[in-house]
């Protein structure tokens, strides 16, 4: 009976000596995840994943995201078919102690239409060196891909269930929320050629060829075009919306008595881009007068 006794004894004093598990938290910070800056070079699309935070003061440690993407346009498996580069982007530099803070891991071929990308924040034992995420969006990731076949659509977006607790604080303990449920079918068009401009009388009549490719030669039909002006060359977004016409001209009357000088420019409009708009003139009837940067955050241009 004694040595029973003894035998138990032993097993209570090795287990109370194990290290505590640890306790993985989550945060009540959300982090968004979304597409930006797209770009073709040299046959490859560039672009950059962003990232912000609902809240300030939080500091970024490991990630993991999951991006999906159309075989059609890049082929499948980019990374194990070499069609794949990734950088870090600007949450992910600085150094400490002349070591990286932070490391792209990890890219891998999640499924044939999926890739799978870990960074790591490679000192949580001293978080307080980690990053600060910023609430508006900021470059996390750059990223190159290589097209196979520019006529199909992009078919990008983010798999949501799986990039869910993904994304840690500093401590590498903490989850973050996460938010990524951006879609990026999207390509920009080019920019109208052969602008004119005459006057009839006092009205400004101002013509353009039609646009109907993308900015990689897609072929696309432009659903109208914003008229934009301004007294002074300024940036784009500081112009005003004049109108939005569906075809390749318009007349400004009686521009000629109304200002002494006028720059226009002319921005092509696809409905099947990042959003929808129901009924634009509704939006250009809503306020005298409205600046191109305020109608963009309208139809999330």
């Amino acid at each position: 009976m004694k040595k029973i006794f003894m035998l138990i004894f032993v097993l209570l004093i090795l287990a109370s000596t194990q290290a505590p598990a640890a306790i993985t938290k989550e945060d009540s910070t959300t982090i968004t995840f979304t597409f930006d800056n797209m770009a073709v070079i040299d046959g490859w699309l560039e672009f950059d994943v962003m990232l912000q935070a609902d809240t300030t003061g939080k500091r970024l440690g490991d990630s993991n995201i999951y991006i999906n993407y159309n075989t059609l346009f890049f082929g499948s498996s980019v990374y194990s078919n070499s069609s794949i580069d990734v950088d870090k982007g600007t949450l992910l530099q600085g150094e400490i102690s002349g070591l990286p803070k932070y490391s792209i891991a990890n890219v891998a071929d999640n499924t044939p239409s999926r890739v799978a990308i870990t960074s790591t924040y490679d000192f949580d034992n001293t978080p307080s060196n980690g990053n600060l995420v910023p609430t508006n969006p900021t470059q996390f990731i750059h990223i190159k891909m290589k097209i196979l076949d520019k006529t199909h659509a992009i078919g990008f977006y983010f798999s949501q269930p799986l990039m869910t607790g993904q994304t840690y604080e500093s401590d590498n303990n903490t989850k973050f929320k996460v938010i990524a449920t951006e879609v990026f079918n999207y390509l920009p068009p080019t920019p109208p050629k052969d602008v004119e401009i005459s006057m009839y009388e006092s009205n400004a009549v101002i013509s353009w060829e039609p646009v109907d490719t993308t900015s990689i030669g897609q072929p696309i039909t432009a659903d109208g075009y914003f008229i934009l002006y301004n007294e002074q060359p300024y940036e784009e977004d500081q112009f005003i919306v004049l109108d939005y016409t569906t075809t390749a001209n318009y007349t400004h009357d009686f521009a000629g008595e109304d200002y002494e000088k006028m720059y226009y420019k002319i921005t092509t409009y696809l409905d099947s881009g990042k959003g929808k708009v129901k009924d634009i003139s509704k939006i250009l009837q809503s306020q005298k007068k409205i600046f191109w940067s305020d109608i963009k955050n309208k139809i999330e241009y």
